[in-house]
C-alpha cells in the first residue's frame, strides 16, 4: 500500500506543481523589452492614467496591419464586460461582450433607434436551454475597439436593457479579457 500511495504521489504530483494560466503574462504594469526581458513599470503607472495622442500610426489602420484590437472595458454587469459598440458609423451602445453568444442581439429600443428594417426571424436556443425567437435586421456596420463589421446581421431582442455582441463580430479572432481591456488577436 505505501509503494501504491508513493507511486500515486511522484505520479500525480507533477500536476500540482505547473502553476494555474492567467489572462496577462505578469500582474501589474510593465512592458516586455526587446531581448524579452520585462520591465516593472509599476512605480510609473500607479494612480496615474497615461493618455497617448492620437497619431497616424495609432489609428484602426496599424490595429488591422497587426491584427490586434482593443476594446476598451467601461464597467461590467454581472462580471460580464460592457463595451461601447458603435452602429452605422455614428451611434455608440454600451453592450455586454458576450463570448456565448453566436451573434450580436440589440434591444427594440436601439434597432429603432438605428432604423433596423426586419427582415425575417431566426429561433435561437439560449442560456436557459429553451428556444426563443427574434426577429432579425442588417446594419451598416458595427465597430469597436477599431474592428468593424459591415452589412452584418442583428437579432432584436424584447425585455433587454443590453444587447450582447457575440460571435459573428469577434468568432475569428483569439479573446482574451483582462481587468480593463478585451483583447482580439487574428488567428493565424
Amino acid at each position: 500500500m505505501k509503494s501504491f500511495l508513493s507511486a500515486l504521489i511522484f505520479t500525480t504530483g507533477t500536476f500540482f506543481l505547473i502553476p494555474g494560466a492567467t489572462s496577462q503574462e505578469q500582474p501589474g504594469c510593465f512592458m516586455v523589452s526587446p531581448n524579452g526581458e520585462i520591465v516593472d513599470l509599476n512605480n510609473v503607472c500607479q494612480g496615474q492614467q497615461v493618455e497617448l495622442e492620437a497619431s497616424p500610426n495609432s489609428s484602426s489602420n496599424q490595429n488591422a496591419q497587426s491584427g490586434v484590437y482593443e476594446i476598451p472595458i467601461q464597467r461590467r454587469k454581472g462580471r460580464v464586460p460592457v463595451v461601447e459598440v458603435t452602429f452605422n458609423g455614428n451611434q455608440t451602445f454600451e453592450m455586454l461582450f458576450d463570448t456565448g453568444a453566436s451573434g450580436i442581439l440589440i434591444s427594440e429600443q436601439v434597432a429603432q433607434e438605428l432604423g433596423v428594417e426586419p427582415e425575417g426571424t431566426a429561433i435561437v436556443e439560449t442560456a436557459s436551454d429553451r428556444e426563443a425567437e427574434f426577429q432579425t435586421g442588417r446594419v451598416d456596420s458595427v465597430e469597436a475597439g477599431g474592428l468593424k463589421r459591415e452589412n452584418i446581421r442583428v437579432a432584436i431582442g424584447n425585455r433587454i436593457d443590453l444587447g450582447l455582441l457575440g460571435q459573428s463580430f469577434f468568432g475569428d479572432f483569439d479573446v482574451t479579457i483582462r481587468e480593463d481591456v478585451v483583447v482580439l488577436r487574428e488567428r493565424d
